[in-house]
């Protein structure tokens, strides 16, 4: 249905920024 393939989306698109983040927090520290 659209309802779970558009939680599915959501899901991904939450995995890709906490990847993001790790992988910038990797790379350089972030100012707090």
């Amino acid at each position: 249905t659209l309802f779970t393939e558009g939680r599915r989306e959501k899901l991904q698109l939450l995995k890709a920024i906490t990847l993001g983040k790790e992988g910038r927090c990797n790379l350089t520290p972030l100012p707090q």
